[in-house]
């Protein structure tokens, strides 16, 4: 058994890791461990977990958390066996374990014997405990306890843990890897700044390395440090570092055992990093690296930041050690400063501890020792250093026929032959429960949270704020992972609330890595990466809520100082540096679409607002959605459906436009809003968002008073135009009261879109059942629109529907002579709408074969004009095939119409006679049958082009 304490209070045995079982038994184990093997009071425990307040018979509180940490520690004991472990001593408890168990104990002997093998003249000793010890830490000691008496505790082990890195560096400058110290110090000196030792130690480093000049600068800023914080100058130890770099005093050369060749079979592994946490999820892409391993000599798994690149190479890594006799290899190289291929090589080669021998390069004695070796060299986080990272790969792989090179990295090394693995975020779950209890992100989640609270679960209670927390942080698993370590401080919901504000905010409690302590900090370790013209648009892009497409990009962020054209480039580099998503297209066969992850999309407001280029383009944005919408084709015409896949692919800066016109009280902005709303029905119709439409109709009438009359009109005209549609003519009718007279009655300049509007209202109008209203509009629509030809069309079409369920005569005759001469224009809804009407005409007459013709042709005319909302007419063709005895037919066409209807919210059947068809259909049809007929039906994909 071994006790976890350098992170959060874990216990190990040989089957798994258990949690103590609560934060109360963790306050007991954790106050045992500080006094391992002698005994502690009851006294003292309850004073320890509960303070001046303690509950109600605390000795008797107490002894149930023993209880239950004995159930964990000794899991196998016999029921009445005395304890073994956690023992019960005559007024208190002791913890009885090996030192060697407790990885607090293993941490300070390690500090204490790595010092004395440095000063005894053995650095190579002193690196192998260091680095021995270093597997130990995991974050902060303790992290899962806020008790106040483990504060203290707390900062004796993250001493311990500062002492053991710098003694490291110390290490690893007297065996001759100075480029391996200088990386080492970096992040010691972001800790304690003023620590003048490491400063040496630092310029030291960088001297061995070749840099005298770099490490003057060093000692010049420094003493700028010192004095300007401290107002103190640098002690003796730092001034005669400094006169040694400026005299090039021997004494500061590489030790000569550094000098000394290792043998390449002398080389040490460099280890795996030790993982203690569940791995979740990822089981394809896992799969994919390995196969690609398999057949190929390099694979780079390459990913946003924080969705576990390094985690999945960790497991491939540690999975495929038996396909690798010589050995696998794995070097961090995040915290390497950006250098060339020689500094690459020589980290690469102080990992693997092969010391590089006198007038050799370190790529030399690397090629060297890998060229007959069937080995895996894993390379993480390249990503700064890709040029040096991709030719030391190259050259390696050259030289060793059986080397396998896996890297990680937010974009691609580039090199030939190069295996890409791309991975995203994972997967978010709907609120619904039973997906929830599936979805591979809850489930890390859940993970993660019961290291510290054995008992959470994913239940129906959990799981609505569960969902909530996965899709704020987008399904990136480091996000995942510091959500879940909030709930050590907070609730579930507060957890959910939290992050519906602020994702980026969250951050890992303890020290952690610099670049993964909040998902801000992850983003801008890619930020950094970037050029100037990169970090531009980067940050302009934040201005889009959701997809967007090159073309908005361009019209909306593509300003000075950003050369013209270069947009699409850099989209493209951004999507290559894993700062940007390339999603599908909106339609197929559409335009390419991209959106930011919400912590990239926070650290990018962040940028804007800091530039105050917020305002200006979210006014650019809005403007240049207001002109997408107000470049609607008229009726029928062949350039509606691409109207209608622009607006598709952009439906977010839309939906932003209209937002923003609801919130603003700048009138112009408003009457942009009110006017765009008008064009948009029948595409919310057409395109199935239309219980949406209705939402952004009703918010955009109701601040839509600057307005001028007629666009109040033809905002009028266009909800009624949606609750036609939708059947609901009882709320349509006081829209077309209002609308009617003002469109009737406009100048000369506004007749083509008052025409338009009263057409596309005659037509929902007639969807609604209320055909004298929809025939009278009609009527009004050609005199109005009787300079616009589409418009006249689309009337006439609109009046020969209505007359053929007005039962007029002729009615028949002008619907087919509309047909033709719609066909003849190009008018795609008059030849729909025409078609359709002959197809009712056909259930009517009772003519299902003439019905039967027409559906074919009908379904060809909508699709052409853009429709996807087909159930309908699935439903229309159904009912020629029962009145025809085609009933199995029948039953598939109806579980077609009511699949499709379902995906779009709407009813089916939608028309009363169906009711009784698809009873007759029932009938006549053996119950299998029509079962799996009608799931035949549903499955069937619907239609989505002419054709």
């Amino acid at each position: 058994m071994r006790f976890r304490d350098l992170g959060v209070l874990t216990i190990s045995a040989a089957d798994a890791d258990r949690a103590p079982g609560g934060r109360r038994p963790a306050s007991v184990l954790a106050a045992l461990l500080v006094e391992l093997n002698h005994q502690v009071s009851a006294a003292r425990l309850v004073e320890t977990v509960w303070g001046s307040r303690p509950p109600h018979r605390a000795a008797a509180v107490l002894e149930s958390h023993v209880w239950r940490l004995r159930r964990v520690l000794e899991p196998g004991r016999p029921a009445r066996s005395r304890p073994t472990v956690l023992v019960t001593d005559p007024g208190g408890y002791r913890l009885v374990a090996d030192p060697d168990a407790v990885d607090s104990r293993r941490l300070e002997a390690a500090v204490t014997t790595a010092r004395a093998e440095l000063a005894a003249g053995r650095p190579e000793v002193s690196l192998d405990v260091a680095d021995t010890a270093s597997t130990l830490w995991r974050g902060r000691p303790y992290a899962d306890l806020d008790d106040e008496w483990i504060g203290p505790v707390r900062t004796r082990l993250e001493d311990l843990w500062f002492a053991l890195r710098e003694v490291r560096v110390a290490a690893l400058l007297d065996t001759g890897r100075p480029e391996q110290a200088l990386a080492a110090i970096g992040p010691l000196v972001a800790e304690q700044p003023y620590r003048e030792k490491l400063h040496a130690h630092r310029m030291v480093a960088l001297y061995r390395c070749g840099r005298q000049s770099a490490a003057l600068d060093a000692y010049r800023e420094t003493r700028l440090l010192l004095r300007d914080e401290l107002g103190i100058e640098p002690g003796p130890e730092l001034r005669e570092t400094e006169r040694r770099v400026l005299t090039h005093d021997p004494a500061l050369d590489a030790p000569a055992s550094a000098a000394t060749a290792v043998s390449a079979g002398d080389a040490a592994a460099a280890p795996v990093p030790v993982r203690l946490s569940t791995f979740v999820g990822r089981t394809d892409e896992r799969a994919d690296v390995r196969r690609r391993l398999g057949a190929h000599r390099l694979v780079s798994v390459v990913g946003a930041m924080g969705c576990g690149k390094t985690r999945l190479a960790a497991e491939v890594a540690d999975a495929a050690e038996a396909e690798f006799p010589d050995g696998v290899f794995f070097v961090p190289l995040a915290a390497v400063e950006a250098g060339s291929v020689a500094g690459v090589a020589a980290v690469v080669a102080s990992a693997l501890r092969l010391a590089v021998r006198p007038g050799a390069a370190a790529l030399e004695t690397l090629g060297v020792f890998v060229a007959d070796r069937h080995m895996l060299l894993v390379l993480d986080n390249c990503e700064h250093l890709l040029e040096p990272a991709a030719g030391v790969t190259e050259a390696l792989v050259r030289a060793a026929p059986s080397l396998a090179v896996l890297t990680t990295s937010r974009e691609p090394l580039g090199v030939d032959g190069e295996q890409i693995v791309r991975i995203g975020p994972l997967p978010v779950p709907s609120d619904d429960p039973r997906d929830v209890a599936t979805n591979p992100c809850a489930l890390l989640f859940a993970d993660r949270v019961r290291a510290f609270d054995a008992d959470f679960a994913l239940t129906p209670a959990t799981a609505p704020a569960v969902a909530r927390i996965c899709a704020a942080v987008d399904g990136i698993p480091l996000g995942v992972e510091l959500a879940a370590a909030r709930l050590r401080a907070f609730t579930l919901d507060d957890t959910a609330e939290l992050l519906a504000r602020r994702p980026a905010d969250l951050s890992r409690p303890g020290r952690g890595e610099p670049r993964h302590r909040t998902l801000a900090d992850a983003v801008d370790w890619s930020h950094r990466l970037l050029d100037a013209d990169e970090q531009v648009l980067h940050r302009r892009l934040g201005v889009f809520g959701g997809a967007f497409s090159a073309t908005a990009a361009a019209a909306v962020c593509g300003g000075p100082p950003l050369r013209p054209g270069v947009v699409a480039d850099l989209l493209a580099s951004l999507v290559h540096r894993s700062l940007l998503d390339s999603v599908p297209p909106a339609v197929p066969g559409g335009r390419s679409r991209f959106v930011q992850l919400v912590p990239v999309r926070a650290h990018a407001v962040t940028q804007l607002a800091a530039v105050a280029e917020a305002d200006p383009l979210r006014d650019t944005r809005d403007r240049w959605a207001a002109a997408l919408v107000a470049g609607r084709p008229r009726i029928g015409h062949a350039d509606q459906s691409a109207w209608y896949d622009a607006l598709e692919t952009d439906h977010d800066q839309v939906r932003a436009l209209l937002r923003d016109a609801i919130r603003t009280t700048d009138p112009g902005a408003r009457s942009r809003g009110a006017a765009a709303a008008a064009r948009l029905a029948t595409f919310w119709h057409n395109r199935s968002h239309m219980v949406e439409g209705l939402a952004w109709l009703a918010a955009t009438e109701g601040v839509a008073d600057a307005a001028p009359p007629v666009e109040r009109a033809l905002l009028h005209a266009a909800h009624g135009t949606a609750l036609g549609l939708t059947q609901q003519m009882h709320l349509a009718r006081p829209h077309v009261d209002a609308a009617l007279p003002v469109l009737r009655g406009v100048a000369e300049e506004h007749r083509a879109d008052a025409g338009q509007a009263m057409a596309e209202l005659a037509s929902a109008v007639w969807v609604g059942d209320d055909y004298a209203l929809a025939a009278r509009l009609a009527v009004a629509a050609a005199e109005v629109g009787a300079d616009d030809s589409d418009v006249v069309l689309a009337a006439r079409a609109v009046q020969a529907a209505s007359g053929i369920l007005l039962r007029t005569p002729d009615a028949a005759d002008d619907a087919r002579t509309v047909l033709s001469d719609a066909t003849s224009a190009g008018n795609t809804f008059a030849a729909f709408f025409s078609s359709m009407a002959l197809g009712v005409e056909a259930l009517l007459t009772g003519d299902p074969a003439a019905g039967l013709r027409l559906s074919a042709p009908t379904m060809r005319h909508y699709l052409a004009m853009g429709g996807r909302e087909v159930g309908d007419l699935l439903e229309q063709e159904a009912n020629h095939h029962a009145p025809a005895g085609q009933f199995v037919e029948a039953a598939r066409c109806y579980g077609a119409a009511a699949a499709a209807s379902r995906r779009s919210g709407l009813t089916f059947p939608r028309h009363p006679h169906t009711v009784d068809l698809l009873a007759l259909t029932r009938s006549r049809v053996e119950p299998e049958a029509f079962a799996r007929a009608w799931l035949e039906g549903e499955q069937t994909r619907p239609p989505r082009r002419a054709g």
